[in-house]
């Protein structure tokens, strides 16, 4: 019994003496830093660069740049919009759309001829209607209308006289909604480069299938 004591004894000092002896295979693990804080802004002219030691842990942050440089004007449908209330074509040009401009103004012009023309019709017949009906001899009808006629072309140039003024109102509104639609659309890509493709095609699958590949593009 002593004997089994002394042998046990023996083993867990020899055991012991073995752990001492062995060198640490293991490397203590370097102190991570923690990610640093981001501001909520970057300066104007400035970018950053944010570097990685470890996959998803930063390191360093450094904000590079010159501080004399303004960033990049960013274009603005609500100013576009704002333009071309205040002064129709002023939108198009400011989306650098020039060839817009004469048109607008044309669709104005011709709202404007029609407008002035229609109510200096209207006075004119109304004005030929008076002097027939008057029952003044001095006063001649010197448009060549009886009275009856001369009633309905008031009544029908007064009518042309309203659509001119919605006409005139309509390319004024529209001129408004292109400058805001093509604000929007500033930066977007509407190439010839744009392209769909439709192609037959054997579908990777388990079992081989035929199908229809659609290719668009951008």
């Amino acid at each position: 019994m002593n004997r089994f004591f002394w042998i046990a004894g023996f083993v867990l000092l020899l055991h012991h003496a073995q752990a001492q002896e062995t060198p640490d295979t293991l490397e203590a693990t370097p102190d991570v830093p923690e990610s640093v804080a981001e501001p909520d802004s970057i300066p104007p002219g400035f970018e950053q660069e944010i570097f990685y030691t470890e996959p998803g842990v930063k390191s360093d942050r450094v904000i590079r740049g010159d501080p004399a440089k303004k960033p990049d004007r960013i274009h603005s449908p609500k100013r576009a919009t704002i333009y071309s209330a205040v002064l129709p074509g002023l939108g198009q040009a400011y989306n650098r759309q020039y060839w817009k401009v004469p048109v607008v103004y044309a669709g104005v012009g011709v709202a404007v001829y029609f407008l002035q023309d229609n109510i200096r019709q209207a006075n004119f017949y109304r004005q030929s209607f008076l002097n027939a009906t008057d029952g003044d001899p001095s006063t001649i009808n010197t448009s060549g209308y009886s009275p009856p006629q001369l009633r309905e072309l008031v009544i029908q140039h007064q009518k042309w006289r309203d659509y001119s003024y919605l006409g005139l109102v309509a390319v004024y509104l529209l001129n408004i909604v292109d400058a805001q639609v093509y604000g929007h659309l500033f930066s977007f890509d509407v190439s010839d480069e744009l392209s769909l493709r439709i192609a037959p095609s054997v579908l990777p699958t388990a079992q081989p299938m035929a199908g229809l590949t659609f290719c668009l593009k951008l």
